[in-house]
């Protein structure tokens, strides 16, 4: 009998072609120039990629200039001026400082004048240890009492937490005078991000924080109509679509030179 005929190979991809892509300049074209010996091939790829790796942190660092951008970002972070970097996604334009939307790592798009600056909320590492008792934390505001706010505590000391810790803010930390006529509504809203410092570690449910700093409070907020809140005054923030007031305990900005209200 007849032997079964052979399965038909499949159909051979058409290669693609490079010529625009900037592997080029990583990889050969020709791979048959080379010897057989995987080793020399590996150490010659290696080295290449090493060589675009260190021109493309130099082409970077050109177009920073001298500006010195830090890995990681918080919301209501001061990254720059304009004019030396771009506000891209996950940042925010206050007067003329481009400032950090969200927590994440720092990405420079070095392609363009100005280079684009962006947050991307994969942070390149998470803190596992416990925060300690006088360190920074940014918090999530999570729910807000009479006589207290309840807090997530998402990054310590610039690092992200690897799962995040509940702490509290009672109206007495809020702020160092008139203490006894602190509104707490009035000071902070659910979904407000806020930079603060712990005090004590609490009891095993939470942290207990404070904001009477005046480098502490609300960093970050959006309006009723989903806008990012610019900040006014120590107690005010402004949504840029509506001009409506919102009563805050807000973060006094790094820069004191600039003026919210000259913002179009």
């Amino acid at each position: 009998s007849p032997s079964p005929s052979s399965p038909t190979p499949p159909p051979r991809r058409r290669r693609q072609s490079y010529e625009s892509h900037p592997v080029d300049d990583i990889l050969p074209r020709d791979f048959s120039s080379y010897p057989l010996d995987a080793s020399l091939f590996t150490t010659h790829l290696s080295t290449n990629w090493e060589h675009a790796q260190q021109s493309m942190q130099q082409q970077m660092a050109q177009a920073v200039g001298a500006v010195t951008l830090p890995e990681l970002a918080v919301p209501g972070q001061r990254i720059g001026s304009i004019g030396e970097i771009a506000s891209g996604p996950g940042t925010h334009v206050w007067g003329t400082s481009v400032h950090a939307s969200i927590t994440g790592a720092l990405v420079v798009d070095a392609s363009q004048a100005p280079p684009l600056v962006s947050v991307r909320t994969a942070a390149p590492s998470l803190r596992t240890m416990q925060p300690e008792v006088g360190e920074l934390v940014t918090c999530r505001v999570t729910r807000i009492s009479p006589r207290q706010a309840h807090l997530e505590i998402i990054c310590v000391s610039g690092a992200a937490m690897h799962e995040p810790c509940s702490a509290y803010l009672h109206k007495e930390d809020v702020r160092d005078f008139e203490t006894d006529k602190v509104e707490m509504h009035k000071c902070f809203r659910p979904g407000d991000i806020v930079l603060a410092r712990i005090t004590s570690l609490g009891d095993s449910r939470a942290y207990y924080v404070t904001t009477k700093e005046d480098e502490l409070g609300v960093v970050f907020a959006q309006s009723a109509h989903g806008a990012t809140m610019q900040p006014l005054s120590w107690q005010e923030m402004l949504c840029p679509l509506t001009k409506t007031r919102e009563m805050r305990k807000v973060a006094k900005p790094e820069s004191l030179d600039e003026n919210p209200e000259d913002m179009g």
